[in-house]
């Protein structure tokens, strides 16, 4: 590894990597979410159906409870994506992952071998213009000198 982690190119590849060439951990983080995300889900729009029921049984004061569960559940998602961001800061300990290095075809390796050219540094062929000196108020940009 260069600069940073390589991403593996697939969970089972980067599983059977025994070498540890490669990072499983980036891709098993982003699974780990959305599972987590979609259990959080589920479990606010249970609490809802909870409170729904309740609310028909017991009487309509029992609605106040369904904002909570809203907000419960937008504040596990957040728990939950802050907790993913950790676990691979932890992992990648603030390097850039890089994505995997992609196989080098021959035309590729042919053309990045070619010569390039060397860059000129001579000056330009004609020295810009000088500016002109404004000494009356009609050679003034926007001004008419009729003041």
């Amino acid at each position: 590894m260069t600069g940073g982690p390589e991403r593996a190119p697939g969970v089972l590849r980067g599983l059977a990597d025994v070498g540890f060439t490669t990072m499983v951990t980036p891709r098993l983080v982003g699974c780990l979410y959305v599972a987590a995300a979609g259990v959080i889900a589920c479990g606010s729009l249970v609490g809802l159906l909870l409170v729904w029921s309740v609310a028909g049984w017991a009487g309509g004061g029992f609605w106040w409870l369904a904002p909570l569960v809203v907000a419960a559940g937008v504040a596990g998602v957040l728990a939950a994506r802050i907790g993913c961001e950790w676990v691979l800061m932890a992992f990648t300990r603030g390097r850039a992952i890089e994505p995997h290095p992609r196989p080098v075809q021959p035309e590729q390796a042919a053309q990045q071998r070619r010569p390039v050219p060397p860059v000129s540094r001579s000056r330009p062929p004609f020295p810009p213009p000088a500016a002109r000196p404004m000494n009356s108020p009609q050679q003034w940009p926007g001004g008419s000198g009729d003041e």
